[in-house]
């Protein structure tokens, strides 16, 4: 192989891998940054002392006995349907941070989903409740 088709092939490969790069950044300027934290319940957990920093929190619980569940996964859309986290919370509360505007929250326990709407309006905190019918909360692994 001559010296300039080595010299071509070399200037676009390095062209195409620096191409690669600007639309990796691209994508990372775009995605959203929404402050969020999963925790468990009880006074001694140290996300208790920070909950004042945050106008949304979820609890996910088992419909009836009131179980606590965990592993939920959570999708927040806006208004306009964009989705601003996409998150799963490995506790039964879930603290979020959201500019005010109205938003579409969808969780997701074992298949089994479950949507709310929530305005936030000002900077107190919204409580949102999920709780999942005994089919699906019966289908949760048993931790040790």
């Amino acid at each position: 192989m001559s010296k300039s088709l080595l010299l071509i092939s070399a200037l676009t490969l390095s062209w195409q891998f620096a191409a690669g790069l600007s639309r990796a950044v691209e994508l990372q300027v775009d995605v959203p940054t929404v402050p969020h934290e999963s925790t468990g319940i009880g006074d001694d957990d140290p996300l208790a002392a920070i909950a004042g920093d945050y106008n949304l929190q979820l609890f996910f619980a088992a419909q009836g006995s009131g179980e606590y569940l965990a592993d939920v996964k959570v999708l927040i859309a806006d208004a306009k349907g964009k989705t601003l986290l996409d998150a799963e919370s490995p506790g039964p509360i879930f603290l979020v941070r959201l500019p005010l505007g109205s938003y579409r929250i969808s969780t997701d326990f074992h298949g089994t989903r479950l949507h709310k709407s929530v305005t936030i309006n000002d900077r107190r905190r919204q409580n949102l409740y999920f709780h999942w019918p005994p089919e699906a909360s019966d289908s949760q692994p048993r931790r040790p």
